[in-house]
């Protein structure tokens, strides 16, 4: 098993690569087929979980570092978006890096219609739903496994931990990817599981981005790249 270390990771800037200033997603177009960095629409008869993360690999297989925002979505309403909007231009404009967030990108390797009857399916159609839902979890979990430097993680609800935010923390965790938990929680009453799986916790969003940017900035990229 490949570890990827804070030490491995630091020293992949010494690669060079240019950093765009912002993320290119795939798109799903009406006419069913995705379209993304490779070459020519990708058709959406292919779904599956496997395709979804060929289609995630082949838009990013050319990215420098990739960061996934993992924390409660779900039962976390607005405020599970709120802080990875937030977030995402600071990482992606200051240090360079490219970001993944499973409450905006997760579900666009669904078909129209899985996404239109997503939530009708979840409440009558508990076996469909199922499917779907597996594959999103496949296809993050790939993502993780295999193209992922680092994890974000942000809980302020200590009710609102469990589900893909611990297999998110738990791949990140067995990988050897670093993990880095933000919370205003005390650590006791933090799920010991996510304590497990974190190398480093943060009391705020702004401890976090000074942590980064020491690590990653810009200009330590480059002086790296120089030595």
């Amino acid at each position: 098993m490949v570890v990827r270390d804070l030490a491995k990771v630091e020293a992949r800037v010494r690669f060079p690569h240019p950093a765009p200033n912002s993320f290119f997603l795939p798109v799903i177009q009406r006419s069913g087929s995705l379209f993304c960095s490779a070459p020519g629409p990708i058709s959406l008869a292919a779904t599956g979980s496997l395709f979804c993360f060929a289609v995630l690999h082949s838009c990013w297989s050319e990215v420098h570092m990739l960061a996934y925002l993992c924390g409660p979505i779900d039962v976390a309403g607005e405020s599970g978006k709120l802080w990875r909007r937030k977030l995402a231009p600071f990482l992606r404009e200051q240090l360079g890096h490219r970001v993944y967030d499973p409450s905006e990108d997760a579900r666009r390797c669904l078909t129209d219609e899985e996404l239109a009857n997503f939530e009708l399916w979840q409440r009558t159609d508990l076996d469909r739903f199922r499917r779907v839902v597996r594959r999103i979890i496949s296809a993050d979990m790939n993502l993780i496994e295999n193209k992922v430097d680092y994890l974000i993680c942000v809980l302020d609800d200590e009710v609102a931990q469990p589900g893909g935010t611990l297999a998110g923390l738990t791949a990140g965790h067995r990988k050897g990817i670093p993990v880095y938990l933000v919370t205003t929680l005390p650590v006791e009453k933090v799920d010991s599981w996510v304590l497990g799986c974190s190398d480093q916790v943060f009391s705020s969003i702004e401890g976090l981005k000074e942590f980064l940017t020491s690590r990653f900035a810009r200009e330590k990229q480059t002086q790296l790249w120089k030595d």
